[in-house]
This record gives C-alpha cells, sequence and structure tokens, in this order.
C-alpha cells in the first residue's frame, strides 16, 4: 500500500507542475521586452539595432552567468539557486518603470533579468529534471519546459493588453510585483532538492532501505572545479555537438522572438494581433514540447530533434512570406503550427540529450556552459536582425540565417552526435 502510495502521488510531478508555472514566467519576462521596445521606439526615437543591442545586454548576462549558476546549483542544491531567480528580474520589472535614459534598458530590463532568467530558467529546470525522472524524463521534460509556451500564450498578449490599457510604466510595475509576491512564494514553500528530501526515489519507486543516506553521501562524493569539468568536456563529441545546437537555438529564438512583434506589425498585422501570433506560437509550442519530448523517448533523441530542427527552418520560410502576401490569417496559422511544433521539440530533445550524455553530480555546472553559447547565439541575433533592418529594411539575410543553422543542426544530430541509449542497449 505504501508503495502504491508513492507511486501515485509521486511529488516530481508536482516538481514538474512548478517549472511549468516557473517558465511560464521566465519566457514571458525575456520575451516581453519586444513587446516594450514597439513603446520604447514611440516614445523615445530609438533604433530597432540599438534596442536589439540592449536585448544582447540580457542574453550576454545570461551567458556569463549561466557556468556560475550551474555551479551553485551543483554545490548549494536547486532551491538554494531558484529562489534568487525572480528576485532579480522582479527587481528589474519594477525599475523598467523608471525608464528615461537609454543607459537605463541596458541595465534594469536587460542586466537585472539576465541575471534572474540565468537562476530561474532553462539550464536549472534542465538539470533539475533529472533529479526528479529517469525513465520518463523525455514527457517530463516536455512538459514541463512547454510551461514556456503558455507564458507566451496568456502572458504576452496580456502584457500588450496593458500596455494599451495603462501604458507601459505601469505594466513593468505589475509584471515585477506578480513575479515578486507571487512567483517568489510559490517557488520558496513548493521546492524540493530531489526526492530523497521527502522520503522518495527517483521516478517514484519503492525507496530501498538506507538508499537516501547513500545518495546524500555520493552527492557530497565528487566536488570539482570549473577547469576539472572542461576538461572533461572538451573531449566529448556530444559536448561540442550540443554547443552548436545551443547556439542555433539561442539564435533562432532571440532574433526571431525579439523582432516578431515589429515584423508583424510591418507586415500590416494589428498590435494586438501580432501579440496573439505571438502568443499563439507558445501554445503551440507546448505540444511541440510533450509530443516530440515524447517521441524521443520511443523514436531516439537525435531523429526527434532532427524532426523539429526541420519544421523550425520550414517554419521560418513560412514567416518570411507575409512580405509578399501581407497579414494572411491562412499564412499566421500556418507558421504558427509548424514554428511552434518545431520549436517546442528543440528545447525538449536538447535537454534531454544533454541530461542522457552527461550524467551525474556535475549536469548543473555543464548545463551552465552549454548556455553559455546559447546566450553567445542570443547576444548576436538580435542586434544583427535590427541592424541589418535599419540599413535594408528587410529582414531576409536574418532569417535566411536561421533556415541554414538548421541544416546544420540536423547534419550534427544525425551524423555526429552519438546517442549513448543506443549504445546503452547494444
Amino acid at each position: 500500500m505504501d508503495v502504491m502510495k508513492k507511486k501515485l502521488y509521486f511529488y516530481g510531478w508536482t516538481i514538474v507542475s512548478l517549472i511549468f508555472f516557473c517558465m511560464a514566467y521566465s519566457v514571458a519576462v525575456r520575451f516581453s521586452f519586444s513587446i516594450f521596445q514597439t513603446s520604447l521606439i514611440e516614445e523615445f526615437g530609438w533604433g530597432r539595432g540599438v534596442l536589439g543591442s540592449a536585448y544582447a545586454i540580457m542574453l550576454g548576462t545570461y551567458a556569463i552567468t549561466c557556468p556560475f549558476t550551474g555551479r551553485l546549483f551543483d554545490t548549494k542544491g536547486p532551491r538554494f539557486v531558484l529562489l534568487w531567480g525572480p528576485i532579480f528580474y522582479g527587481v528589474g520589472m519594477l525599475l523598467s518603470s523608471l525608464i528615461s535614459e537609454l543607459w537605463h534598458v541596458f541595465v534594469f530590463p536587460t542586466l537585472l533579468v539576465g541575471l534572474g532568467i540565468a537562476m530561474s530558467g532553462f539550464p536549472i529546470y534542465s538539470a533539475l529534471i533529472p533529479k526528479w525522472f529517469n525513465k520518463k524524463r523525455g514527457i517530463a521534460t516536455g512538459i514541463a519546459l512547454s510551461g514556456s509556451g503558455i507564458g507566451m500564450l496568456m502572458l504576452i498578449p496580456l502584457i500588450e493588453y496593458s500596455i494599451s490599457l495603462v501604458g507601459w510604466r505601469w505594466t513593468y510595475l505589475l509584471l515585477g510585483s506578480s513575479v515578486l509576491f507571487l512567483l517568489f512564494p510559490i517557488v520558496y514553500f513548493v521546492l524540493y532538492n530531489k526526492p530523497e528530501d521527502i522520503g522518495q526515489n527517483i521516478d517514484g519507486e519503492e525507496l530501498p532501505e538506507g538508499s537516501a543516506t547513500e545518495l546524500v553521501l555520493e552527492d557530497k562524493k565528487e566536488k570539482i572545479g570549473f577547469l576539472e569539468i572542461y576538461n572533461k568536456l572538451k573531449n566529448d563529441r556530444n559536448f561540442w555537438v550540443l554547443t552548436i545546437t545551443v547556439f542555433l537555438i539561442g539564435l533562432n529564438n532571440n532574433m526571431i522572438f525579439s523582432q516578431l512583434h515589429l515584423y508583424l506589425t510591418d507586415v500590416k498585422f494589428s498590435s494586438s494581433s501580432s501579440a496573439l501570433i505571438f502568443g499563439s506560437v507558445g501554445f503551440v509550442r507546448i505540444a511541440g514540447s510533450i509530443v516530440m519530448g515524447w517521441c524521443s523517448d520511443y523514436i531516439g533523441r537525435p531523429n526527434a530533434q532532427s524532426l523539429s530542427a526541420l519544421l523550425t527552418g520550414i517554419g521560418i520560410l513560412v514567416l518570411m512570406c507575409f512580405v509578399f502576401v501581407g497579414n494572411s490569417i491562412y499564412l499566421a496559422i500556418l507558421y504558427i503550427l509548424i514554428f511552434g511544433i518545431g520549436l517546442g521539440g528543440m528545447t525538449s530533445c536538447y535537454s534531454a540529450m544533454a541530461a542522457d550524455s552527461f550524467k551525474g553530480n556535475t549536469l548543473g555546472s555543464t548545463m551552465g556552459f552549454l548556455e553559455v553559447f546559447f546566450g553567445l547565439g542570443g547576444v548576436l541575433g538580435p542586434p544583427f536582425a535590427g541592424f541589418v533592418f535599419d540599413y535594408t529594411g528587410s529582414y531576409l539575410f536574418p532569417f535566411m540565417s536561421i533556415v541554414v543553422g538548421m541544416v546544420v543542426v540536423i547534419f550534427f544530430t544525425l551524423v555526429v552526435y552519438r546517442d549513448p541509449n543506443k549504445n546503452a542497449s547494444v
């Protein structure tokens, strides 16, 4: 009876729900800058390239900080790190309501938010899930990370509506307050570091006598520094395949979402319709994360990842067609479906591939190293797209670079990557 109870009420699914909720906030806060920048351009006259550079500061801060937050995850535990995330980006949102000079943009909604999402974002949550799940890691990862889609679907249009109703300054105040007074308490009261902390085992299986003690001792056994971790990774081909993959994911995600609202208004969608399309991509992203996460458990991570990259590239080609057909609702639906599924699948598959390849109590540090490259993609993508548009009046070249990048992901995933699960089954 006790075993059945543990399996029925496995707390790991509560952790999945928590990550889902936190990812919704984290992604909405990060991508909300593309909605706010429309108001900043109108009020202050700043260019897209300059604001894209500000966005790059956020991702640069994220990239630099991730290895350190990953190390804190390994040494101090998830709870220690995750509690600081909402504090940093909540305060960043509150201070953003005071923007009056350009340098404010480079500090409040970017630098502080970058620190926050490094402590409460994708790499930390990706490293947390393997502490709770093994057999169902793919589907658990897909469900948890699909929270980013809900954040885009519900919060991005809500942010746009709030800006139109009460202005961008009050919207920043409301968003920051909700992070500090809603998100932080939820993390504080719900999060546990690992199943052994509440008398359970990974996957909710029966906890053998004395196993909790043994696992705690194992956690304390290996305490190695950055240099040792890097030396272990630098000759691992999977590490470099994943760095290329995550760099291109970062380039794709941040280039598109930093410019999407502006691009859609350029092709004659209304501001509210543009925000709805933006958010709908996030909704479909949920399906992509869950379905491709589930598929990766059965058809293999590389196959699922390659299919996701293919769909992402096709989605970008569809997006480019708006220039020729204008604000077509049918084309918008096609873009939302294809790009959303591909985007969600790439994120969940990449996370599961990393967890498969780098087991042990240094996974947080490893994810931190990998996310440096996500941040690098984010640093380069938004200003690149913004400045190209400022000089050419077109996003053709930036968007085509993403399509080429997806081809690169497919090649390295299928040809170079070594699937640990396949090797283990041989």
